[in-house]
């Protein structure tokens, strides 16, 4: 069984190769017009740049060197992805392009990437050139640090307001319990609570007199800028590789396709193995001249096998029936020194190819055998498929051809 299909699997990839060789020309154009293809979508598409500005984020917190927590810890990616890419951003860095994109344009042209924890994020522009790309990515990495910026300045700002305030109500309600601290006899018990109250609002001063410190040192810078657009590496599309890749893949397989769907419509023969493919016969001698001309000691040797070959077929003494599919008036070199050979020995009878189909049908029914002389050149495959097809049904098996000019 297992030899049984690989061989019939040998088999199909012989035929499938067969029919790619047979229809080589239509497989070679289909693979050209995916190349053209490809070329004219090159010429007539829309190009692009994208240019790519890296930023590193500075993590704006009261305890930037907090060992339990790294900076890339306290960014998140998400987060800053959409800030990034939000329409507030979008309109920072469409003033600083002077105005040449509008905010909505902006953010249809950008993407926006983070690695590292957040704290490194990409910002990518795409734009018909290489200086507007840049332009573009460099815009909106410095709109987006500046909008960083500001916004923690503005959280600071609040946040120091309410916290000054508090502090100013403190102060006064300190400066109350001195007061009453003062006018009270020690060891009282008003003495007692005038001191217990002091002691509270000095611990909540202090705590927001600390945290406002803290909040006044608090580096509000939004980051750094890592890697300019500029220095980036383009990315440019349609890519060239990418087009003519893909042409030269669509056109081998529409190549592909187009020879399987033509071959059986196609008549010529291109060779004598596909004489042999038809006839299901094999190539008994080969007179053509490619390489120069076939010599007569060469031909007659060749002629003396087939004879040999047609006196040990088993037959009832009928004649052999030589097809002469050449579609040529000149008499066959082949035949000529078959007869000479067998000097009567075996009857040749011929018959053209393009004679009527009924007497070939009348002198199969006597014939013991078919030889065909045939050239890949001149052959049409409609006369080989009947010759092949009617020696079956009379029973007078083809032995093979002849290759003739």
């Amino acid at each position: 069984m297992g030899g049984s299909a690989a061989y019939e699997q040998t088999l199909g990839v012989s035929r499938y190769l067969s029919v790619l060789r047979r229809q080589r020309r239509v497989a070679v154009a289909g693979v050209v017009f995916g190349v053209l293809a490809a070329c004219l979508y090159l010429l007539i598409a829309p190009h692009t740049v994208t240019a790519t500005t890296a930023v590193n984020l500075n993590v704006i917190t009261t305890e930037p060197f907090n060992q339990q927590r790294p900076a890339s810890g306290l960014l998140d990616a998400p987060t800053e992805a959409d800030i990034a890419s939000s329409h507030a951003v979008a309109e920072g860095a469409a003033e600083l392009l002077g105005g040449e994109l509008t905010a909505s344009q902006v953010r249809q042209s950008s993407q926006v990437s983070s690695s590292g924890g957040a704290s490194v994020v990409r910002v990518a522009f795409t734009a018909p050139t290489e200086q507007e790309a840049v332009r573009g990515a460099d815009a909106i990495a410095q709109a987006y640090l500046e909008f960083r910026s500001d916004q923690a300045e503005q959280r600071i700002d609040t946040m120091l307001t309410s916290m000054n305030t508090r502090i100013e109500k403190l102060n006064e309600a300190l400066l109350q319990a001195n007061r009453e601290l003062v006018s009270a006899e020690p060891g009282t018990t008003d003495y007692a609570q005038a001191v217990s109250q002091q002691q509270q609002i000095q611990v909540e001063l202090d705590s927001l007199l600390s945290q406002r410190n803290a909040l006044t040192s608090v580096d509000t810078t939004g980051g750094i800028v890592l890697t300019s657009a500029r220095d980036s590496q383009f990315e440019r599309s349609p890519s060239s590789r990418m087009a003519l890749a893909t042409g030269l893949a669509g056109g081998l397989v529409l190549g592909i396709v187009a020879a399987f769907a033509r071959n059986p419509f196609d008549r010529r023969l291109r060779s004598s193995t596909d004489v042999a493919e038809v006839l299901g016969a094999p190539l008994l001698a080969d007179l053509e001249p490619r390489k120069g001309e076939v010599s007569d000691d060469d031909a007659h040797e060749q002629m003396r096998v087939i004879y040999e070959r047609l006196r040990s077929l088993d037959s009832s003494g009928g004649p052999v029936m030589v097809f002469d599919a050449r579609r040529s008036s000149d008499e066959s070199r082949a035949l000529r020194q078959l007869r000479q050979i067998s000097d009567g020995a075996v009857e040749f009878e011929r018959i053209d190819a393009g004679a009527s189909r009924a007497d070939g049908l009348a002198m199969l029914r006597e014939a013991a055998a078919v030889l065909v002389l045939c050239s890949h050149r001149t052959a049409l495959v409609e006369d080989l498929r009947w010759i092949a097809q009617e020696a079956q049904r009379a029973g007078a098996p083809v032995v093979g051809f002849v290759s003739e000019a």
